[in-house]
């Protein structure tokens, strides 16, 4: 599929005064890959992810005009690490991106969950290590799948959750090991929930996701520290929360 640009222009504001009038600013780019309901690539109904909405209020209020555009996954990181790009969303805070990536304050968590067909006969697993001997299937580059692999934990790799959860029901494979917030709300836009039973993995705790900013990027530490200032601001009004109970 061809990459979908997601442009969000915004308003240039400083602080909580407005720029000054006839003010022009280029939008710096951020990189997402559609992973709902965190970020859509195609919104409905006016829905563009609630990591969307809250990084693009923050960085309203520190006068960044950004955009966010839509690309795999394994290419959203490369284009960070190279400063091609500003930062990545959503991401987490994974060990080896600390050799790149500057890590903002969390702007959402997930929850991890073993996804199986009901047509899944075995013993239904409990911790990762339950995975072992099982048909699992994962998504290139990310770090479930890291983790996954440094665990020696055999897996069929694909390139996005979608065709994951096809592969899974269609070839009848054992597991899919994923954010549950993300597999629920996708099997759901595939009609496919109702195929599906979705088990929270004991051993993992929920995990928060950041943006992973270049550290190639000019002024990238200031930026970041501004950023989390507003994100903090956002939890604080409320604002955050009325943004995520859009999506509930």
């Amino acid at each position: 599929m061809r990459p979908i640009t997601a442009v969000l222009l915004l308003g240039l504001l400083i602080g909580f005064g407005a720029a000054p009038v006839g003010a022009e600013q280029k939008p710096v780019t951020l990189y997402a890959v559609n992973f709902p309901p965190y970020e859509i690539e195609n919104p409905t109904n006016g829905l563009s992810g609630f990591d969307v909405e809250v990084v693009s209020e923050a960085f309203r209020r520190i006068g960044m005009a950004i955009r966010i555009e839509f690309r795999p996954w394994k290419r959203v990181l490369m284009m960070v690490r190279t400063g091609e790009g500003l930062g990545a969303l959503t991401c987490r805070d994974y060990g080896p991106r600390l050799d790149w990536a500057v890590i903002s304050e969390p702007i959402s968590e997930a929850t991890y969950a073993f996804v199986m067909d009901n047509h899944f006969a075995g013993a239904v697993p409990q911790t990762l290590d339950d995975l072992i001997g099982l048909d699992v299937v994962a998504v290139r580059g990310y770090a479930t799948t890291q983790q996954l692999d440094d665990l020696g934990i055999d897996n069929t790799k694909v390139d996005t959750i979608e065709r994951a959860l096809l592969v899974l029901v269609r070839r009848h494979l054992d597991v899919l090991y994923n954010s549950l917030e993300n597999t629920q709300y996708l099997a759901k836009q595939l009609g496919l929930a109702g195929h599906l039973r979705f088990i929270p993995v004991a051993d993992a705790a929920t995990v928060p996701y950041h943006i992973c900013f270049s550290k190639k990027w000019p002024g990238v530490e200031g930026i970041v520290s501004r950023f989390n200032a507003a994100l903090k601001e956002l939890r604080e009004s409320g604002v955050y929360e009325a943004i995520h109970a859009k999506y509930r």
